[in-house]
């Protein structure tokens, strides 16, 4: 039966049939809301919002499609996380403008973020009154602020021991990533303000570009407080995402010479690249990927372009070291046909057939290979070529096979080897005899 009541152009879709789109969020999350033309604005939170000819949006059990000629404006909780970000960088260590900022979160229905934030005002200011008020925390005479901890209340110092063994490890969440640690209440807070940061610059950069599905429920990272206590995949102590239906986390570990997380933005950008461009693509094993040097490698180069204090990160141009062009010219002992094929875990985090040389130079090489793809000085339409080859790998789950390169490219893979060593040469790999290749 039709409902008369809405708008004609508007069509819901059966949740079901929609699947491999983000999972339902709760049946209240309005905070989203795309104008139309004419019609009421349909509000929800929207799913895919980059669609050539529709905006999805959810709302509850359900997907409405806008029609993309019908839409006059789109407005996403994403926009106000970006505004949160710009604020952030102006508040710096200002206990003040930090807690004007957690009430300016709550008002523009940031209630998670505006926790996160409260706890960063904590950071500065542990006494400071309002934001234990909005935690819920409690004062008492003889001990101070009270945290609470299950039927229990502590003061911050017992607290933050109570959470420094990982099976009690403390959790935080933003709107979209959710920090379990114990390594500390600084790691999670600053991971989290870090990683809204990287969401937001790689929707902004290359949301529309890869067609990026928005994070409608918090992807989580675990972090280690050591090295050491890491749950590694190999002998390479290695950070990593696990992707569904194995799993849907990233894992790292505290540097311990600060509160930024070993390689943060690199597995934090693998696990935006599996939630909002994959599709859900069922892995075999929780080390399958579709296409792993497209993934990892362009994983890194994201990684190189962030700066600045932890929970106050900027992006800027990417980077490349004088080690890693160096390993992907003189010890990579294959050619680029055989590097787009690189398993996951024997090659990139010490699997049983892999030593501890041959990981640094697969990621060296990966981490090159993507870098001078994207290198738009050394050709100006190879980035989008890039970027069509990603989707064709990750988002239309067609892997590494080197005929979707070639068709991506418009060139056989092995024409670029000599480009390839040309430019490593160019970014500072020493001149050495050329090794022969498998």
């Amino acid at each position: 039966m039709t409902n008369r009541s809405r708008p004609h152009h508007v069509f819901e879709l059966p949740l079901l049939a929609l699947t491999l789109l983000a999972s339902a969020t709760g049946q209240d999350d309005l905070r989203d809301r795309v104008e139309q033309t004419r019609g009421k604005d349909v509000v929800g939170r929207v799913a895919e919002a980059f669609g050539e000819e529709e905006i999805l949006v959810q709302r509850g059990g359900k997907r409405i499609r806008v029609p993309r000629e019908r839409v006059k404006a789109v407005h996403l909780l994403r926009d106000k996380l970006e505004e949160f970000n710009a604020r952030s960088l102006t508040a710096a260590d200002n206990p003040k403008m930090n807690w004007m900022l957690a009430e300016w979160a709550d008002a523009e229905e940031l209630p998670k973020l505006a926790a996160v934030q409260a706890h960063r005002v904590l950071l500065l200011e542990p006494d400071h009154r309002e934001a234990h008020e909005r935690l819920g925390h409690r004062e008492h005479k003889q001990h101070g602020w009270l945290w609470p901890e299950g039927s229990r209340w502590l003061p911050r110092d017992e607290f933050v021991k109570h959470h420094s063994e990982w099976g009690r490890a403390f959790t935080l969440e933003s709107e979209t990533f959710r920090v379990q640690t114990n390594a500390g209440l600084d790691v999670a807070v600053y991971a989290l303000l870090d990683l809204e940061r990287l969401h937001t610059a790689l929707f902004t950069e290359f949301g529309a570009k890869l067609g990026l599905r928005e994070v409608l429920e918090p992807i989580e990272l675990q972090v280690h407080s050591t090295a050491e206590a890491f749950p590694s995949w190999g002998f390479a102590k290695i950070p990593y995402y696990v992707p569904p239906p194995h799993g849907d986390f990233g894992a790292t570990w505290a540097e311990g010479i600060g509160p930024r997380p070993h390689r943060l933005f690199e597995v934090g950008t693998q696990a935006l690249l599996h939630r909002c461009l994959a599709r859900g693509a069922g892995m075999q094993t929780s080390q399958h990927r579709l296409n792993a040097t497209a993934e990892l490698g362009f994983a890194r180069w994201m990684e190189t372009r962030w700066s600045g204090p932890a929970g106050r990160a900027e992006i800027g141009p990417w980077t490349i070291d004088m080690v890693t062009v160096d390993l992907a010219r003189s010890a990579r002992k294959y050619g680029v046909e055989n590097l787009l094929h690189l398993g996951i875990r024997d090659h990139f985090y010490g699997g049983p057939f892999s030593e501890q040389v041959d990981v640094g130079t697969h990621w060296a090489a990966a981490h090159a290979f993507v870098a001078y793809l994207l290198d738009e000085h050394t050709d100006p339409d190879r980035s989008q070529q890039f970027f069509a080859w990603l989707k064709l790998a990750l988002a239309e789950g067609k892997g590494d096979s080197s005929s979707v390169f070639d068709d991506a490219f418009g060139i056989d893979v092995e024409e670029l080897e000599g480009p390839f060593e040309q430019w490593l040469e160019l970014h500072g790999a020493p001149k050495r005899p050329k090794r022969r290749r498998g």
